[in-house]
């Protein structure tokens, strides 16, 4: 199999943005915000922020399909410093929302977390913290978009356009 690296590249990059996709609205429904979004499952086609969701996801697919990233590093420090301060950006969001939390009193990483899901219903869940972070954290569009082009731009598989 020819370029299986571009491969596992974008299929990861789509498993993670289309976990980001579909657990939006079910997210928003567990915090209780409201926003804005019609009932699930038509947030994640109808509101204009996911419909750029899925132009990528479509890009990723085609790549998963016709691989065309070129993964050589490139040595051009001022592309590197781009990739590394993403990639310090998408370890500043894990670590602070997923794991720190200062904004929550007497959080722990360890510790659990009961919601009801649908409000109003009387179905309560118990969740690790853990797994509340990493939905919330690794599949949101800050992070996974920060280590997708951060990959990217330190390798050569941006193209220039002259």
């Amino acid at each position: 199999m020819e370029k299986i690296k571009n491969r596992i590249f974008a299929f990861f990059f789509f498993v993670v943005i289309l976990l980001w996709v579909l657990w939006q609205p079910v997210w928003t429904n567990v915090i209780g915000k409201d926003a804005n979004l019609p009932p699930y499952p038509y947030s994640n086609y109808i509101h204009p922020f996911n419909a750029a969701f899925l132009i990528v996801l479509a890009g990723l697919l085609y790549e998963v399909y016709r691989p065309t990233l070129n993964f050589k590093f490139d040595k051009n420090w001022k592309w590197i410093s781009i990739g590394i301060f993403l990639f310090a950006i998408a370890i500043t969001v894990i670590f602070v929302d997923m794991i720190w939390k200062p904004y929550e009193s007497n959080y722990s990483v360890l510790g659990s977390r009961t919601f009801e899901f649908p409000r109003g219903s009387g179905h309560f869940y118990t969740w690790s913290n853990l797994l509340w972070g990493f939905l919330t954290t690794i599949s949101m569009e800050t992070t996974s978009f920060s280590l997708l082009f951060g990959f990217l731009f330190m390798t050569k598989s941006r193209r220039v356009i002259r």
